[in-house]
């Protein structure tokens, strides 16, 4: 009988993306939106933000798996800042209820092992490179009140399973690939190429950040239910990447030239690379892959 994996938010980008390469080891049991789209066989859609179906929820897990144990809850249900939302503080409320719906379902399912998918935006848009170890302040992140979010999330989960289950918080950086959602930085490139034939990198492009496919996360994953370890580790790209370096991929990608660049003045130049040296020792894997050739298909008519 294959281990039992529960895994929040597998109905958004990134569920979608990762789930498929985890089935032939485990019987992955999906929470959903119950406005999203996703259906099939242990597919549970419930509104985790909700503590009353929270608790339905865990309950109907628990019936499914007919006393079988969950080894490992991921949880990756996350609210995104929307574009012009990054002070909205429902961003903040909405993250907390979201966490705290993950841990009404470990009080009922206990499981083994527990993911948490923090974030990058824990760290300033400052120069530096980023380690675990650095000093955590997400007021200086254009995505100051997500980031908040997740850094609450990580103590949250320590303060109440650390003693009772292995706890992995993986603060996940800038995640691409198929299926993206269109408001994120790869996706917003692509979109204005289509439809002006350009490609806008404010600060000239010299920001410095991290990108990983949405391939490697799950590589990532992969690897850290393999050999769960209990820590806070950054999972991103061993390569950072500034905006420019991005802009061309992504243009090259799509078939078009650099002539296509529009470099404004205005705006983040601030070099802020992530160290991954924590993850790829802790788990023995390098996340490296750098492919943006997918922008091409979703080119098509």
């Amino acid at each position: 009988m294959k281990p039992a994996l529960l895994v929040t938010g597998a109905g958004g980008f990134l569920g979608r993306s990762v789930l498929p390469a985890l089935e032939e080891h485990y019987r992955v049991l999906r929470i959903a939106s119950p406005r999203g789209a996703l259906e099939g066989p242990d597919v549970f859609r419930a509104d985790l933000a909700d503590p009353a179906a929270a608790q339905s929820l865990a309950e109907a897990v628990a019936e499914a798996l007919g006393g079988a144990r969950v080894e490992a809850l991921v949880h990756l249900a996350a609210a995104l800042c929307p574009p012009g939302g990054a002070r909205d503080m429902g961003v903040y409320h909405a993250n907390q209820a979201l966490t705290l719906g993950a841990l009404r379902l470990t009080q009922t399912l206990a499981p083994a092992h527990v993911v948490n998918f923090s974030s990058l935006a824990v760290y300033p848009v400052r120069d530096g490179l980023f380690t675990e170890d650095s000093p955590v302040d997400p007021s200086g992140n254009t995505e100051g009140l997500y980031g908040l979010a997740k850094f609450d999330s990580e103590a949250l989960f320590n303060f109440h399973l650390g003693r009772s289950s292995t706890v992995t918080n993986l603060r996940l950086t800038q995640a691409y690939g198929p299926g993206m959602q269109p408001d994120r930085l790869v996706a917003l490139l692509a979109g204005e190429w289509r439809e002006t034939g350009r490609v806008t990198l404010f600060g000239r492009g010299e920001r410095v950040s991290n990108f990983v496919h949405a391939r490697d996360v799950a590589r990532g994953l992969a690897a850290v239910l393999d050999a769960p370890r209990a820590g806070t580790f950054n999972m991103g790209c061993a390569r950072n990447l500034s905006y420019l370096e991005v802009g061309r991929l992504v243009l090259s990608a799509l078939g078009a030239g650099e002539e296509a660049l529009v470099l404004e003045e205005r705006g983040i130049r601030a070099r802020a690379a992530i160290s991954t040296a924590r993850f790829e020792e802790a788990f023995a894997t390098r996340l490296e892959e750098v492919d943006f050739s997918y922008l091409a298909d979703e080119a098509l008519p």
